[in-house]
């Protein structure tokens, strides 16, 4: 019982943070790239994946800090949820990268 409600929280702690990553105007794919962030700082992982607070550089500054994922660590594991903007940056489809079970 123990085990089951600590999986449980752990579960809903995830899709907490999932559904916030996910908050940015309701897109999947999201500007991951490297090179478009800048005061990048590792704040945890999620799924086996490392977690980033970070600001935009440039054209992309919003003037928020953000949390997500790196395009480049993700590629390495998981090249399917990385397509390159007609830019030339990365973006990561969160949908697909933090999909429960569906790894390829």
């Amino acid at each position: 019982q123990n085990q089951l409600s600590a999986w449980q929280q752990n579960n809903a702690n995830s899709q907490s943070l999932l559904g916030g990553l996910l908050g940015f105007g309701g897109q999947l794919a999201a500007l991951s790239d490297k090179r478009a962030k800048k005061e990048i700082e590792k704040v945890g992982e999620l799924k086996g994946h490392g977690l980033y607070e970070y600001r935009y550089k440039g054209q992309h500054d919003d003037g928020k800090r953000h949390i997500g994922v790196m395009a480049q660590e993700v590629e390495k594991m998981r090249p399917d949820a990385v397509s390159r903007r007609p830019d030339g940056l990365r973006q990561v489809d969160y949908g697909k990268l933090f999909n429960a079970g569906r790894k390829k």
